[in-house]
């Protein structure tokens, strides 16, 4: 078992002046390995295999005092109904000036090799966009509990 981050970098002005995320997300996982591809796209098809626990780690490309911040407001779409991904939202300590909140979550398949999607709802500024992002799971396998208690649990 091991733990799988995904890095979404959204430029954050660029989206809010075109009014979409379309050519203004990129995103990266450390899966690369097991065969993710897509690294550094927003075509990125995160590849799971075996028991995984995945961590969203949002970021905006523009760093300028007065820069639109860029959170992560919910997960949810195709695998989440489905229940093949289990994300939830966490608290912690204040990270960055954020506010102290962040998701994971726990992948669950006793499926054949299939892909999914799922729906990335993030807010930036004060506007709320999505992004459709996949999983490929390769093999079948158990849900892993996340061991902190949800602040809220991912609508679909």
């Amino acid at each position: 078992m091991g733990q799988l981050a995904i890095i979404v970098a959204v430029d954050a002005q660029a989206a809010l002046a075109q009014g979409s995320l379309d050519g203004h997300i990129y995103l990266v996982d450390n899966n690369k390995h097991a065969g993710s591809t897509g690294q550094g796209t927003a075509d990125l098809v995160t590849h799971i295999a075996g028991t995984q626990i995945m961590n969203w780690l949002v970021t905006g490309l523009n760093f300028l005092p007065g820069s639109p911040r860029v959170t992560l407001e919910n997960i949810g779409g195709e695998a989440v109904l489905k229940n093949i991904m289990v994300p939830q939202q966490f608290e912690s300590p204040e990270l960055g000036g954020g506010r102290g909140l962040w998701w994971g979550g726990s992948v669950d398949s006793n499926q054949d090799e299939k892909q999914y999607s799922y729906r990335l709802d993030l807010k930036v500024g004060d506007t709320l966009m999505s992004h459709t992002a996949q999983i490929l799971v390769k093999e079948g396998f158990s849900n892993v509990s996340m061991s902190v208690p949800p602040v809220k649990e991912g609508v679909a």
